[in-house]
């Protein structure tokens, strides 16, 4: 893995709080970003990882917490490490932080075996963003070899979406993936139809509970959908009955994966 560049003087990230105390009581509202798609370890010969850098841009020091969460909604235990500095902030499902005033601050995760999985929330006492790098290594060989790298900003919330959809074998391999999360303390409950560039459409209803989070490729979503497929899938948030609700608590974040290399690709809302 290549390592950021290092000023001569770096400004300290203050590691301030590791514990499994309640952090909203220590963070005031100000920013909220979700991440539905975080994973770091190694599964076979592949090796994932994932630098989270934040961005301050105010003119003030900005404490920020971490938290992750595995797919079944509880907590996710990562190591994970200051880049800049070469620190380790240990092991947690969730990490508070002081990013200094101005400057891009990466947090990467450490190796994990077997591979783990979820999403990332981050509060802020003071307005901040930030972006995910995901990089994919091939260790077969007995060595890293960057297979892919794809970047992501942060995934807002929304009730109703709609990504592309594409899947074609043979030569191209291309084959389209969606990370979706919860980001409420209730269950969630998401309609998506795949509306086929040929006609017709399939359905299925995703239930996610409290901070539950889902990674598959379209095809696992409709299991009965043609071997390759091209068109679109609109995700709207409902309640157990089917009726749209207008609960904001669902982030997607969709992925095309051609020949092994990863590009995101829009998530958008329809227009009303």
């Amino acid at each position: 893995m290549r390592s950021p560049p290092v000023a001569a003087e770096p400004r300290s990230i203050l590691s301030a709080d590791t514990g499994g105390g309640d952090v909203q009581a220590q963070v005031q509202a100000g920013t909220r970003i979700i991440f539905p798609q975080l994973a770091a370890g190694v599964a076979g010969t592949l090796e994932v990882q994932t630098i989270l850098g934040l961005i301050n841009y105010s003119g003030q020091p900005a404490a920020a917490t971490l938290r992750f969460f595995a797919s079944d909604g509880t907590p996710l235990v990562l190591t994970i490490e200051n880049a800049l500095e070469g620190e380790s902030l240990g092991a947690n499902s969730q990490f508070s932080v002081v990013l200094p005033v101005g400057g891009t601050y990466p947090f990467e995760t450490i190796d994990a075996d077997p591979l783990k999985v979820g999403w990332l929330q981050v509060d802020s006492d003071i307005p901040i963003t930030g972006f995910i790098l995901y990089s994919l290594y091939d260790e077969s060989a007995g060595s890293s070899t960057l297979m892919s790298e794809v970047g992501v900003g942060p995934t807002p919330a929304s009730k109703d979406v709609v990504i592309p959809a594409v899947r074609f074998m043979e030569e191209d391999a291309v084959d389209t993936s969606v990370a979706i999360c919860n980001s409420s303390d209730q269950t969630a409950y998401i309609k998506a139809t795949f509306t086929s560039n040929f006609g017709g459409t399939l359905e299925a209803t995703i239930e996610l509970g409290p901070r539950q989070h889902l990674a598959q490729f379209i095809s696992q979503i409709f299991p009965g959908i043609d071997e390759e497929f091209i068109g679109f899938v609109r995700f709207v948030r409902v309640d157990a009955g089917g009726t749209p609700t207008s609960d904001l608590d669902m982030h997607v974040l969709a992925l095309i994966t051609e020949k092994g290399i990863l590009t995101s690709i829009p998530a958008t809302e329809p227009a009303p």
